[in-house]
């Protein structure tokens, strides 16, 4: 069906639905790595957009944290090094290939990365399919301090719960459909998931 979803500076929105819903792919498309199969999509001259699965899969894993921000930046090697220690790397993790990080240190690069490129906007697809634990953690306490907009895409119940969210939607078959509580969707779930299961056992 069309889709026509708004959203305003500032606004935390978390999208949620069955696999195959197409989630991911309207996510591409407000990317803008996918075009639209109709209609348009305008995004604000003024923002600047980051997705945390594109550039965790692009991380090089050979360079190092300090090269990596300096050359994605602009920075010099010493604002770089400055940037990343406020972020919580140690000054040993600093100049290390970012391959033999922990994953909580990598999304400590990706999220310096962010900020010291000014951007306004998180758009994140299934992040608890890309991040560990550890590296979700870093990433939670890092979006619910985020002053700009957020866009997820996520089936993680307890992730979800723990972000500060202003609205949720559900893509279905009608189209994009705003919930009013997230225990209560994914309770249904589950119960449509249990029935399925049970018809094919009874089949």
């Amino acid at each position: 069906p069309p889709v026509t979803l708004r959203l305003n500076f500032g606004e935390r929105v978390a999208i949620v639905g069955h696999n195959g819903s197409g989630k991911s792919t309207l996510l591409q498309t407000i990317l803008g790595t996918l075009a639209p199969a109709g209609g348009d999509v305008h995004v604000g001259r003024e923002l600047r957009v980051g997705s945390l699965a594109q550039e965790h899969d692009a991380l090089p894993r050979v360079e190092s944290p300090r090269h990596y921000l300096a050359t994605l930046a602009n920075l010099t090697p010493f604002d770089a090094g400055t940037w990343l220690y406020n972020f919580g790397l140690t000054r040993q993790q600093l100049d290390r290939p970012v391959g033999v990080l922990n994953p909580g240190a990598r999304a400590r690069v990706l999220l310096a990365g962010f900020a010291a490129r000014k951007v306004n906007t998180l758009v994140l697809d299934e992040p608890t399919n890309h991040l560990d634990d550890e590296a979700l953690a870093e990433v939670l306490a890092s979006l619910n301090d985020l002053k700009g907009t957020l866009l997820v895409v996520s089936h993680g119940r307890d992730f979800l719960a723990d972000l500060r969210l202003d609205r949720v939607l559900r893509l279905d078959r009608r189209g994009l459909v705003e919930i009013d509580d997230l225990d209560t969707y994914f309770t249904e779930t589950a119960d449509t998931a249990a029935a399925v299961v049970a018809g094919w056992g009874a089949a």
